[in-house]
């Protein structure tokens, strides 16, 4: 194991600024770790356990709804394309004309 190239607690509060600035973007009044009292995030950053991993290598799978009837995967695009991810609405589609295509040959 190599000894980490910064105080883990310096980490760790830069990786929770980040995570939330992330994950409040949307809110009309975005929350910070700074608004919250000082002694509250020590305790936070207490209990989170900071991991660093160096990727080498990324597999994945294609997943859209294959496994799924004509109507949820329907159901599905609809909802992506709802919520704003039309690219993933379009690929949801695209594979379930392939595979109708498929089913009819």
């Amino acid at each position: 194991m190599t000894k980490p190239r910064r105080p883990i607690r310096f980490w760790l509060s830069g990786f929770l600024d980040r995570l939330t600035a992330t994950h409040e973007a949307s809110e009309e009044l975005p929350w910070k770790p700074s608004d919250a009292p000082g002694p509250y995030i020590d305790g936070l950053l207490k209990a989170i356990v900071g991991v660093e991993l160096r990727i080498t290598r990324l597999e994945g799978k294609w997943k859209v709804s294959q496994n799924q009837p004509e109507a949820n995967r329907t159901g599905v695009a609809d909802a992506l394309q709802r919520i704003g991810h039309p690219d993933m609405a379009e690929a949801v589609l695209r594979s379930l004309k392939l595979s109708l295509k498929c089913d009819s040959t």
